[in-house]
């Protein structure tokens, strides 16, 4: 859960609220803010997802020669 938190607070802080600027200062409608930005949560999403479950492993490393 912590990387879909990490994804979503980057995704706010970095994206989402250039996009919603862009948006205003072009007078665009804050529903297509919405849209463009929507793709890049959802990927932002998973890809935090993926990284927070990651598991490292120990390889064990055998002694026998």
């Amino acid at each position: 859960m912590r990387g879909v938190y990490y994804a979503f607070i980057f995704w706010f802080a970095f994206l989402f609220v250039e996009i919603l600027t862009y948006n205003a200062f072009e007078l665009r409608p804050i529903g297509l803010a919405l849209i463009n930005s929507g793709k890049s949560l959802v990927t932002f999403l998973v890809s935090g997802f993926v990284l927070g479950t990651w598991k490292k492993y120990k390889r064990e490393i055998s002694e026998t020669k």
